[in-house]
């Protein structure tokens, strides 16, 4: 594990501390900005945003959706649930090992591109007598397989 995280346990039972302050100390961003958006609603400067909603700031637009969506897929059902297969921890840690699986399955086929890439460029220096132009494909061995690269 990394040096700057700390170690976790999510079975761990947190009880809410009696004030916010407890767990958000003065000196927080989160504080700053909700001061700030507190000090904008208060000039009205927010109303472009909220206008839509309840006089009291709440949102009618978001109760008519909640009762839309109620409606269609049943009160029980928030919309933040996991979907089938990934809501213990065993089918997560199994999707997991899946991909994984798949993705060293599409690195060993590129890799085997990429030395057919090489094979070919020998075989046209060896055929014309020439080097090839540009650059020379990357030998595969040096791809570094536990760095995360952008496709």
């Amino acid at each position: 594990m990394g040096y700057n995280f700390r170690r976790y346990n999510q079975e761990t039972l947190h009880l809410p501390p009696p004030s916010i302050a407890d767990w958000v100390s003065e000196k927080s961003l989160a504080r700053f900005i909700h001061d700030v958006v507190e000090h904008l609603g208060r000039q009205g400067r927010l109303n472009v945003f909220c206008g839509a909603y309840r006089s009291d700031g709440w949102g009618a637009a978001a109760e008519q959706t909640d009762r839309m969506e109620g409606e269609q897929f049943g009160s029980d059902v928030r919309g933040d649930e996991l979907p089938e297969g990934l809501q213990t921890k065993q089918e997560r840690l199994e999707r997991i090992t899946q991909a994984q699986k798949r993705l060293q399955g599409r690195e060993q086929k590129a890799c085997e591109t990429q030395v057919r890439k090489i094979e070919q460029c020998a075989r046209q220096e060896v055929q014309t007598g020439r080097k090839k132009r540009g650059r020379k494909p990357k030998d595969p061995k040096r791809w570094s397989t536990d760095r995360p690269r952008s496709t």
